[in-house]
C-alpha cells in the first residue's frame, strides 16, 4: 500500500487458495472470518490513528473499525453483498450498524452488487 493514502476498503478481497486475506508486513489488516471465505476487509497504514475492529458488526463480509483520531470518532465500514441471496445477511447487519452508531460519523464503502434482487 504505497501512496499518500492510510486506509484502504477492499470489497471481493483476493484470498488465495485460503480463506482469509493474507497479513501484509507493516499493514494493518481487519478481517473477520466467520465460516465463509472472506469477502471485505480494511487495510491500514500504522500511525492513521487508534483502530478497533469491532466484531458486533462484522462478518466475512462486512468490516467496520471503529478510527479515532484526536477526539473524533469515525465508523468505516466494507461491505460485499452475494449477488444472489444475501446469506450472511449482509444488508440487515449494514441496517442494525447504521441504526446502531446513530449520528457518529460513518464512512460506507462497498461492492452492493447490481444484481441482487433487493
Amino acid at each position: 500500500m504505497a501512496g499518500d493514502y492510510d486506509i484502504a476498503l477492499i470489497s471481493e478481497t483476493y484470498v488465495g487458495s485460503g480463506d482469509q486475506v493474507k497479513s501484509v508486513i507493516g499493514i494493518e489488516t481487519y478481517q473477520f472470518f466467520t465460516g465463509s471465505r472472506v469477502k471485505a476487509c480494511i487495510l491500514a497504514k500504522p500511525g492513521c490513528g487508534s483502530i478497533l475492529g469491532l466484531s458486533q458488526f462484522s462478518t466475512s463480509n462486512f468490516c467496520v473499525i471503529k478510527l479515532t483520531t484526536g477526539n473524533r470518532n469515525v465508523y468505516i465500514a466494507s461491505i460485499y453483498v452475494e449477488p444472489g441471496r444475501d446469506e450472511l445477511a449482509t444488508l440487515d447487519k449494514l441496517d442494525v450498524f447504521l441504526k446502531d452508531t446513530g449520528d457518529v460519523h460513518k464512512i460506507v464503502r462497498g461492492d452492493l452488487n447490481g444484481w441482487h434482487p433487493i
